[in-house]
């Protein structure tokens, strides 16, 4: 909800704007709610505010523009780089996982969309080949707050991130709810999101460990693979590939263009490459190694957005105050 706030004669509404970007520590203090925080304009009536005279509230203004805009667009620069490198961990992770990079064994023509090449010892096979189970998992009501160490949470979509787990992203369910076994997520489950919007859906990851008190909800599948044939994470990894995304892009359908979904045997029907166990390691290793390298550098770009953006606010409130 938003409160549209009309400047009376003696107040520049811009300069307005300044100052309650200076107070959110203030309205921090009074606001009120546990699940949805919300502050009530009588609150905001009774807070002071310095209150210069026009000319002085538009030389603030100017000088915030001013000095600012140099912060912002460096933000914005820092951002596009975050995007280039997500980019190139694609793209290096996509030639890892298509053989690409091999340029000393035998390549042959491939019949998976978007694949032009595999090395000629490798196969292409439907992902159903390669599932020993496949089932939904299960939507009970639940809070808003992440679960503690003795509660079931049950994933948000969000935990599912581009082949990265995060467990972290939960919601509590309450202590009576009886939860069945087989919504529970193990140690190698691949986890695929069946629904989500067109750039998000079938994304997917491997849990990493075993997590006794969380749950998939209704709108992932938990993918049991035949581990004599693939490494869990070697599929979870393709499907977040570009080539991968091409023929989830066909399959993908809904009532709305803002949520798709994709079934069960759109999933099992989906090809994909499939080196011998032994590559399928080398190769996971070697898209680790790049993730982590990636996750570092975007770590440290964000703490400087950070610090750019703790010095944008300290110039708003030196100059309104």
């Amino acid at each position: 909800d938003f409160a549209n706030w009309v400047c009376g004669p003696k107040v520049v509404p811009e300069y307005l704007a300044y100052v309650f970007r200076a107070m959110q520590q203030e309205f921090s203090r009074l606001m009120q709610g546990s699940t949805h925080q919300t502050i009530y304009m009588p609150d905001i009536r009774s807070l002071q505010m310095p209150l210069p005279p026009i000319d002085e509230q538009k030389e603030i203004v100017n000088l915030i523009r001013n000095r600012t805009n140099s912060i912002s667009e460096t933000v914005v620069q820092k951002e596009k780089l975050i995007d280039l490198l997500s980019e190139r961990r694609r793209a290096v992770s996509t030639q890892h996982i298509t053989g690409q990079n091999q340029s000393e064994v035998e390549m042959s023509d491939s019949s998976i969309p978007e694949v032009d090449l595999l090395p000629k010892h490798w196969e292409e096979v439907q992902i159903g080949w390669l599932v020993r189970a496949l089932r939904n998992g299960w939507s009970p009501n639940a809070s808003s707050r992440a679960a503690e160490e003795d509660e079931y949470g049950v994933l948000k979509l969000s935990a599912v991130s581009e082949g990265e787990f995060k467990p972290q992203h939960n919601k509590a369910l309450p202590s009576t709810t009886e939860v069945p076994d087989n919504s529970i997520i193990n140690s190698g489950d691949v986890l695929v999101t069946r629904a989500n919007t067109p750039e998000l859906v079938a994304d997917a990851c491997t849990v990493d460990q075993h997590y006794e008190r969380l749950i998939a909800p209704d709108l992932m599948f938990i993918v049991e693979t035949d581990t004599s044939q693939i490494c869990p994470k070697f599929l979870s990894e393709w499907l977040v590939t570009p080539p991968a995304r091409a023929q989830i892009r066909m399959d993908a359908h809904g009532s709305s263009g803002s949520m798709v979904k994709v079934s069960q045997q759109n999933l099992k029907s989906w090809e994909m490459p499939l080196p011998p166990k032994d590559e399928q390691k080398t190769i996971l290793r070697e898209i680790n190694l790049i993730r982590e390298e990636t996750s570092e550098l975007k770590r440290k770009i964000m703490k400087t957005i950070d610090l750019l953006e703790e010095k944008r606010q300290a110039l708003i409130t030196a100059a309104v105050t």
